[in-house]
C-alpha cells in the first residue's frame, strides 16, 4: 500500500523535525500514547477500586484485564521496532535522462514477534516520475514525501519495486527515513527515524561530436606522434640491440637474456593533450538578475559532450565551472585526468551544477588560469559574452595560453582578431536536453580582422566540426 497514510501535521512534524536528520537504533524509539488513552484509563481505574470498595466483581474484572491488556500493548509497541531493516536498492545509481532504473524497497523483520503494521515515511525526490512495476504513476506526494504501509510476520521479509524514469540531469537524494509501528489495537504508537541517505544521479545529455585534434605542448602524453624529440618510458613498442650511448635504465633485461646480446626497449614517441573545460552558468550579464534553466541547460549538455569526446580519445581532460553543487557556494573543479572512472567524475559534477554562480566568469577565468597546467588548452563554454569576459580570454591568450571559446549565444559572437570560437547556433537546438535526436553544430567564427584568419595560428578547421590540429614543430611548443 502507498498513500498519504499519515495526517497534516504528522507530515508536517516529520519534514520539519531535527530528529528526521539523526542516526538512531532500531527499538529505541520514542512511544507515543493518546491523551485520549490516558483519559480512558483513569476511568477504568477509578471504576475498578469503586468495584472493589462496593463489592461489584464485573467492574473489577472488567478493570484488572483493561490494566493487563494495557501493559501488554505498550509492551508490544516497544519492541514493534527491534531488528526491523530498511534498505533502498537501485539497478542503477548512475543514469540518463530517459533511462528508466528501478528502485526497490525492502523490509525485513528479524524478530519471532510480528509486526502488525509498520508505516515507513521516507523522503523521494518530488521532481522524479515514480511508476508501480505495473506502469501506474504514483499518486501526487505531499513536501516530497511518501508513505509506504507494511504488515510483516516473524523472520519476514518484504519488498516493493518503482520504476523510476528521469527526464533532467540532477542529483536526487533519498531519505532520511520516519518509521512508525505499534500494538494492534492503535494504544501505543513507536517512532524513530533512520539517517539512511541514498542518491541518483542522472547525467547531462550528451550529443555526438566529430573529431577533435588538440596542439601538443608537453614532453609526454597518451597520443602517439609521427616524430618527436620527447620519447615516453611507459609506452614501449620494441627492443633493439645496445648502443654505447643508450643508458642502463632502458636494458630490456629478459630480452637480453634470451638473445644473449644487450637489447634496450624502444619508446614510442608521444603528445599529451591536456583540455581544462571552463563552464560559465551565468544567463545573463549581471549574474544576480536571475538565471534561464533551459539555457543552462544547454551549457552542461554542451561542456558533457565535450568531455566526453575528449575523454573518449584518452585525452586529460579537467573541468572548472563558476556554478556550486547543490547547498554549496564553492565552484566546481575536477583536475584533469585519463583514469577510468575520469568520466564519471566530470559528469556527476555537471549533473550537480546549478545555476547559482559563485563570480563574474571574467574574473573567474583569470584566477583558475593559475591552477592549469603549462600547454593544457582552455575551452570556455559561454551563453553571455561581454567585453569584460573578451579581455580575459585576450589577456590568457597573450600570456601563452591556448584558448578556445564556445558560444552558445543567440547570435554569432564578433571575438578579437587573436581567439579562436565557435558558435552553436538555435537552428535545430543544438544540446537542447529536451531533443535528444538534435545534433550539435560548432561553427568557427570570422575574426573581426580578416586579414588575421584563423590559419594564422597553424591551425585547420573543417566548417561543419571543432578541429584543432597539432603543430608542425617538434617540441609542440608556441
Amino acid at each position: 500500500m502507498i498513500g498519504p497514510g499519515l495526517s497534516d501535521s504528522d507530515v508536517a512534524a516529520i519534514a520539519t523535525s531535527p530528529e528526521a536528520g539523526l542516526p538512531w537504533e532500531l527499538g529505541h524509539g520514542q512511544i507515543e500514547e493518546p491523551a485520549l488513552h490516558r483519559g480512558w484509563q483513569l476511568t477504568l481505574l477509578a471504576a475498578f477500586f469503586c468495584g472493589y470498595l462496593l463489592q461489584y466483581p464485573l467492574p473489577v474484572v472488567i478493570g484488572i484485564f483493561i490494566i493487563v491488556f494495557r501493559y501488554v500493548a505498550h509492551w508490544y509497541s516497544r519492541r514493534a521496532l527491534r531488528n526491523v531493516e530498511f534498505r533502498r536498492r537501485f539497478s542503477k545509481r548512475r543514469t540518463f535522462p530517459d533511462e528508466e532504473t528501478v528502485m526497490t524497497v525492502e523490509v525485513a523483520n528479524r524478530k519471532w514477534l510480528p509486526l502488525s503494521w509498520l508505516a515507513a515515511v521516507d523522503h523521494w525526490a518530488e521532481t522524479l516520475p515514480f511508476f508501480t512495476a505495473e506502469g501506474e504513476a504514483l499518486p501526487e506526494r505531499r513536501l516530497d514525501l511518501t508513505t509506504l504501509m507494511f504488515s510483516l510476520r516473524g523472520r519476514e521479509r518484504a519488498g516493493r519495486s518503482y520504476r523510476i524514469l528521469p527526464t533532467q540531469r540532477g542529483i536526487y537524494p533519498f531519505g532520511p527515513i520516519a518509521l512508525r509501528a505499534g500494538d494492534p489495537f492503535g494504544l501505543f504508537v513507536n517512532r524513530a527515524s533512520l539517517k539512511q541517505r541514498d542518491w541518483l544521479i542522472v547525467y547531462p545529455r550528451l550529443v555526438p561530436l566529430e573529431g577533435i585534434e588538440l596542439p601538443y605542448q608537453a614532453p609526454f602524453g597518451d597520443v602517439a606522434a609521427r616524430q618527436s624529440i620527447f620519447r615516453d618510458p611507459i609506452r614501449t613498442v620494441g627492443v633493439r640491440d645496445y648502443r654505447p650511448e643508450d643508458s642502463f635504465r632502458h636494458v630490456h633485461w629478459k630480452a637480453s637474456a634470451r638473445r644473449q646480446d644487450l637489447q634496450v626497449r624502444v619508446f614510442e614517441p608521444s603528445t599529451a593533450y591536456t583540455l581544462i573545460l571552463a563552464l560559465n552558468v551565468a544567463t545573463f550579464e549581471r549574474h544576480w538578475e536571475g538565471t534561464r534553466p533551459e539555457i543552462v541547460e544547454r551549457l552542461v549538455s554542451a561542456t558533457a559532450s565535450l568531455a566526453n569526446h575528449a575523454v573518449e580519445r584518452r585525452w586529460l581532460v579537467g573541468l572548472t565551472a563558476n556554478g556550486a553543487m547543490p547547498n554549496a557556494d564553492q565552484p566546481i573543479r575536477v583536475p584533469p585526468g585519463r583514469g577510468p572512472d575520469q568520466l564519471s567524475f566530470l559528469l556527476e559534477a555537471l549533473a550537480g551544477v546549478t545555476s547559482f554562480t559563485t563570480a563574474p566568469f571574467e574574473q573567474f577565468l583569470l584566477r583558475e588560469s593559475s591552477r592549469m597546467a603549462w600547454g593544457a588548452t582552455l575551452v570556455a563554454v559561454t551563453a553571455i559574452i561581454t567585453d569584460q569576459v573578451y579581455a580575459s580570454l585576450s589577456r590568457l591568450r597573450a600570456a601563452g595560453r591556448r584558448v578556445v571559446l564556445v558560444a552558445l549565444t543567440e547570435k554569432p559572437p564578433q571575438p578579437p582578431l587573436d581567439l579562436l570560437t565557435f558558435f552553436a547556433p538555435n537552428e535545430g537546438l543544438a544540446f537542447d536536453p529536451a531533443q535528444p535526436g538534435g545534433k550539435a553544430r560548432l561553427i568557427p567564427v570570422e575574426q573581426r580582422n580578416p586579414g588575421l584568419g584563423i590559419r594564422d595560428w597553424g591551425l585547420g578547421i573543417r566548417p561543419s566540426s571543432f578541429v584543432l590540429r597539432p603543430s608542425s614543430s617538434a617540441g609542440g611548443g608556441q
